[in-house]
Parts: structure tokens; C-alpha cells; sequence
């Protein structure tokens, strides 16, 4: 299963592991324009995955004053627990069938 979590983010998930994978577009080469998903990190749970997520949105936080800051970690704790919920869904649902 799949999961796509923004526009450079998903989720793969298997029945080891969940996978984090950041989208990528080659810019030279014979694969030129193609989009390609590197793997980020393997995780054993859904909560160590969104830590990491979490911290990798930080890091690309341009804005540095706390006003915006204190905006973006809410806004990523929130997109966090939507994540979490779907995902917990969608898994049941897959399991159940």
C-alpha cells in the first residue's frame, strides 16, 4: 500500500515496515524529466516515520522568526494526525478484507 503524504512525500507500507520516500526529478540524463521516489528511512512503526517527516519539514523551514515557526509546527501537527488516522484506516480495512 501506498500512501502519499504531500506533493514530495509518501508512504509505502508492507507487512514489515513503513517506508518514507521523497519524490525526485532527474535532471539530466536519458531519464530527464522522469520522477523518481528515493527511500528515506525504514520504520518499524507510524510514529517514528512521522517524527521524521516532521523534522525533515523543520529543516525546510526558510521562515526563522517564532511567529512562523510556531504556524508551521502546527500545521504539521495536524497533517500528522490526519496521516495517522488514514493510514490506521486504511491498514484495518486492508486487514479485515
Amino acid at each position: 500500500m501506498s500512501y502519499k503524504i504531500d506533493e514530495n512525500y509518501t508512504i509505502d507500507i508492507d507487512r514489515y515496515q513503513f517506508i518514507l520516500k521523497k519524490k525526485r526529478v532527474a535532471k539530466s540524463g536519458k531519464s530527464e524529466g522522469e520522477v523518481f521516489y528515493d527511500d528515506i528511512g525504514y520504520y518499524g512503526n507510524l510514529a517514528n516515520l512521522l517524527k521524521k517527516y516532521f523534522h525533515l519539514n523543520l529543516q525546510n523551514n526558510e521562515n526563522q522568526n517564532l511567529s512562523s515557526l510556531n504556524s508551521r509546527l502546527n500545521e504539521l501537527e495536524t497533517k500528522i494526525n490526519e496521516i495517522g488516522k488514514d493510514v490506521n484506516v486504511k491498514l484495518w480495512k486492508k486487514f479485515m478484507n
